[in-house]
């Protein structure tokens, strides 16, 4: 995957999709799936990663209909296990950032908090 450093959240909006793999990713899902395609975005100066993908369910006969939009947060200094976010929802990403760190310490939203001012 490819992944792009940003400084501000808005920098998401502004990029351009390139030749950019999709992923697969089961997060416990069973049977459904969140299809991740794009740029992974890391936050300068953190090891948290944003992705975009669209939930979609499995249908009766056994295939993937697409359901609603996601981001999903990881942690990784490299490429991050895209079966293991560390948090996802249905929410663009700075929603999705603003909702995770005040679930978290004040550790961790003083790192990136700047970020979805």
């Amino acid at each position: 995957m490819v992944i792009k450093v940003i400084t501000d959240i808005t920098e998401i909006d502004e990029m351009e999709f390139e030749d950019c793999d999709m992923h697969e990713a089961n997060p416990d899902l069973g049977e459904d799936r969140i299809l991740i395609e794009g740029p992974l975005y890391r936050l300068k100066d953190t090891d948290m990663i944003i992705a975009e993908g669209t939930y979609c369910n499995c249908n009766e006969d056994g295939e993937l209909e697409p359901d609603f939009s996601v981001s999903l947060l990881y942690k990784a200094e490299g490429e991050p296990d895209l079966d293991a976010p560390l948090y996802w929802e249905q929410d663009p990403p700075a929603t999705m950032l603003h909702n995770y760190i005040h679930m978290q310490g004040f550790e961790e939203i003083s790192k990136i908090e700047k970020l979805v001012a």
